[in-house]
């Protein structure tokens, strides 16, 4: 029986490889979410990066592996950057530029960087738009449009978290983003913010080879943030630079009111000197005068554990959307506060703190202004950046010194004085300018063009007992009168010799339909 043996077998011919039936390595849903997000490309790697900072939202696995989101993508082939740059400079970069290196540096889902030289010998970095990327981008915002249209009239978180809101302040970004010349206009802006800040280097803008799809820049020649080698053999000081990164980021918050809205590792180099550059500068978020005061004492009323403070200024920052039970909100927020204090401080996250803040007050009908959705991954960004370089860092305890520090210098008297003098011209404008406005609002009153509006609180509530009443006195009147009837006729037709059975099963039915209507009536007073 040798001849049937397995090494003599006639099958095994067509024998499969046993690695055909290995068993695939199980993928839970978050890292099938990830993986898809990547497979979309540019406007839903970005979506997952800003989503992944919600901690209010998501569960952490989700957020995990969203935060796993890289915003890298393969190279382009050269003659593709060719013909983008002859489009928007007019030649062809071995003309424009005294040297120009083929092979990219980095390539990323919206542009890739070529290092290059000018004519004098300048060192640049020239940033290449993707053809294509802008009408992709377009048409992806335009199905998320939908879908936020969707969430936010047809689900409760939806209206509660106002995702059209949020789905417009990510489009704004996303588009500016597309525009190099907006990223050149934010670094300048940035580059004015800090000029008297020595930790701080912005790279310069050349103009005259900028456009929508290029933008030329300064050549930065440092160590990557991430780099633990290249920052160990320079000697740096970490724990220095991550509170350098810190009060960088934060004083672009709370003092400028302009901040990069994507301060990861990528983007922060070490300069020789030890100073700080920042490239990439696309991304930003803006912050007007009033919303960084607020987020101020938001953050310190935290700090400090102070809940009722907290509240108060929530109800300044948003706006309410329906009853608001006070007493409910600071019961909740005084223990999501005490949660993340009182735990072990490696476990201490000041983004995962604000984010479960702020997600309180949607549930709670305040609506928070969708510009800080790109507030909470700034703050993400900065916490994992500051504790990469020291695990010892606390952002929560840097912030608080931070904000008491420039709180102390709002409320200086010059500082006092400068502020009493430009309310003072506003006053003086006002004051000027009222007789005017007083006369217009006459004239539209005389002409009937003003309506006044009134809104009660609880009202669609009073409405609805005022229905339920007007039903049922409508109900009582009208049983009470066919019982009458009823009797009525019953009466007359026994006066006459002729009630039959028919008539008198008509009567006890509308009797026992009224005694139950009496019943339903004294059950629902009582309840």
């Amino acid at each position: 029986m040798d001849w049937l043996s397995h090494s003599e077998s006639p099958w095994r011919f067509v024998a499969i490889p046993k690695k055909w039936f290995k068993k695939r390595p199980e993928r839970t849903q978050a890292v099938r979410l990830r993986m898809a997000l990547e497979e979309l490309g540019t406007t839903y790697i970005k979506l997952g990066q800003v989503v992944s900072t919600r901690t209010d939202l998501l569960p952490p696995e989700y957020i995990e592996e969203l935060s796993k989101l890289q915003d890298s993508a393969p190279p382009i082939a050269y003659e593709e950057v060719r013909q983008v740059i002859i489009e928007e400079l007019g030649d062809p970069p071995e003309m424009v530029f005294g040297h120009f290196c083929e092979e990219p540096v980095a390539a990323a889902s919206i542009g890739q960087v070529h290092e290059a030289a000018l004519h004098d010998g300048t060192r640049v970095a020239v940033k290449v738009q993707r053809p294509g990327t802008a009408a992709k981008v377009e048409d992806d915002l335009l199905v998320l449009q939908d879908v936020a249209t969707f969430l936010t009239h047809n689900t409760t978180v939806g209206a509660q978290y106002d995702f059209c809101g949020w789905r417009d302040e990510f489009a704004y970004t996303l588009r500016n983003e597309l525009d190099f010349r907006r990223e050149g206009r934010n670094a300048d802006k940035f580059r004015e913010n800090f000029r008297d800040d020595p930790e701080l280097h912005v790279p310069r803008i050349y103009w005259e080879y900028t456009t929508r799809r290029v933008i030329t820049m300064e050549r930065i020649e440092g160590i990557k943030l991430n780099d633990e080698a290249g920052l160990d053999a320079a000697n740096i000081d970490r724990p220095k630079l991550a509170r350098t990164c810190a009060r960088i980021v934060l004083t672009e918050i709370f003092k400028h009111g302009f901040f990069h809205a994507d301060p990861h590792p990528g983007n922060f180099f070490v300069m020789p000197n030890g100073s700080l550059s920042l490239i990439d500068l696309g991304m930003v978020g803006r912050l007007d005068e009033q919303s960084r005061e607020s987020l101020m004492r938001v953050t310190l009323n935290i700090s400090h554990g102070d809940a009722e403070g907290l509240v108060d200024e929530l109800l300044v920052l948003g706006v309410p959307r329906g009853p608001i039970r006070r007493h409910d909100i600071r019961l909740e927020l005084a223990k999501i506060i005490q949660t993340y204090m009182e735990g072990p401080p490696q476990d201490f996250s000041l983004a995962h703190l604000l984010n479960d803040v702020l997600g309180t007050a949607g549930r709670n009908n305040i609506h928070v202004p969708s510009d800080l959705l790109f507030l909470a991954k700034t703050i993400a960004m900065c916490e994992g950046l500051s504790t990469m370089l020291d695990p010892n860092f606390r952002l929560i305890d840097f912030t608080r010194c931070f904000l008491e520090t420039y709180y102390a210098e709002l409320r200086t008297p010059k500082a006092i004085g400068d502020r009493l003098r430009d309310s003072g011209l506003d006053l003086a404008e006002l004051g000027l300018s009222f007789p005017k406005k007083a006369r217009r609002l006459l004239g539209q009153l005389e002409r009937g063009e003003i309506a006044f509006t009134t809104r009660l609180e609880n009202s669609d509530q009073f409405l609805r007992n005022i229905h339920k009443a007007t039903n049922r006195l409508s109900t009582a009147v009208i049983m009470a009168g066919l019982i009458i009837g009823m009797s009525y006729v019953v009466s007359r037709a026994q006066s006459r010799g002729t009630v039959d059975l028919m008539l008198q099963l008509m009567f006890v039915l509308v009797f026992v339909a009224g005694v139950a209507f009496l019943v339903s009536i004294f059950k629902s007073k009582q309840n």
